[in-house]
């Protein structure tokens, strides 16, 4: 006998107007911005951590050999633009913020830096550092649960919050970098295989990239089970996968919408810098726009998990 249609889920909101949605919660809690904007601030005026001593003494013996030159001498004059205070914005899934990469060259008040000496005291920072910035992450995530939960504020119970996800999100940071450590051994002989025959590692490098990047869209929704509904770590990337998986298309489009008004902004944002006070424009219309951007996820999460499940649950009777 064949099987009957699957029911579509009733008043289901497209992605667009997911997005939509996203920005309209966004313009009645401007609040929400404040993070990415302060943090932003502190990126671009603050003091700048740097290692240019330390790259210029680790590149020293590679001076005299003129082959390296050239990369030695571009090394070491980018070093003074890179600034660790950049790992406050954790990568992928960290606060949103517009000064990353490279340091603008040009700034309105006058730069301090701050130069680390050793490679143990690189070492301590670099893990302090991505610590806070998962910290300021776990803070930015429920911020925007609170504002979409849309119920009266209890401190309490927001503390008792953040202190639950934010040990849940430390354990799914290790456990997606637990998965792509085993992504990186199980290619390994094949790199080493195409290695000999001639053909390089570059296509199990590949490989791997594609494999890692469609990992971390299966497990996109795990933050927001763990934030907005407390689940666990295991229970919240399982219903990631099955969300996505009865999603997939809506997921897809979320995604690429995300990264084209995101990314595309953002290009905007940095070719418009003249090194004025006018930056500051910009730094408002990035945080207003990119936590808009990651509210409308938190949108589209609500709004589709209910209905993922009942899918499921219908396909499996």
């Amino acid at each position: 006998m064949m099987r009957e249609k699957e029911p579509e889920a009733p008043g289901q909101p497209g992605v667009i107007a997911t997005i939509a949605a996203g920005f309209d919660l966004i313009t009645g809690h401007l609040w929400l911005m404040t993070l990415p904007v302060l943090l932003d601030l502190w990126l671009w005026l603050g003091p700048r951590l740097t290692t240019s001593s330390l790259l210029t003494q680790s590149l020293a013996p590679l001076q005299g050999e003129p082959q390296l030159a050239a990369f030695t001498e571009q090394m070491v004059a980018l070093a003074p633009r890179v600034n660790w205070f950049t790992l406050l914005s954790f990568p992928v899934i960290g606060v949103p913020t517009l000064m990353t990469g490279p340091t603008p060259e040009k700034i309105p008040i006058a730069a301090s830096l701050v130069d680390i000496a050793s490679m143990s005291q690189w070492f301590l920072i670099f893990f302090g550092l991505n610590m806070a910035g998962l910290l300021l992450a776990i803070l930015f995530y429920n911020g925007l649960a609170q504002a979409l939960r849309a119920g009266p504020f209890d401190a309490a119970q927001f503390g008792r919050r953040l202190l639950r996800s934010g040990m849940k999100l430390v354990g799914l940071v290790l456990v997606f970098g637990l998965c792509l450590l085993i992504i990186g051994v199980a290619l390994l002989p094949v790199a080493l295989i195409l290695s000999l025959v001639g053909l390089g590692a570059t296509p199990a490098v590949l490989l791997g990239g594609v494999v890692a990047i469609w990992l971390a869209i299966y497990l996109f929704f795990s933050i927001h089970g763990i934030v907005l509904y407390d689940a666990g770590i295991f229970p919240a990337m399982l219903t990631s996968v099955r969300l996505v998986q009865v999603q997939i298309w809506p997921t897809l489009l979320l995604l690429l919408s995300i990264v084209v008004v995101g990314g595309g902004l953002n290009t905007l944002w940095r070719q418009v810098d003249n090194g004025s006070w006018l930056t500051l424009v910009s730094i408002l219309g990035h945080g207003f726009i990119n936590t808009a951007l990651v509210m409308s996820t938190f949108v589209f999460y609500r709004d589709r998990i209910a209905p993922a499940q009942q899918q499921i649950a219908h396909t499996a009777s």
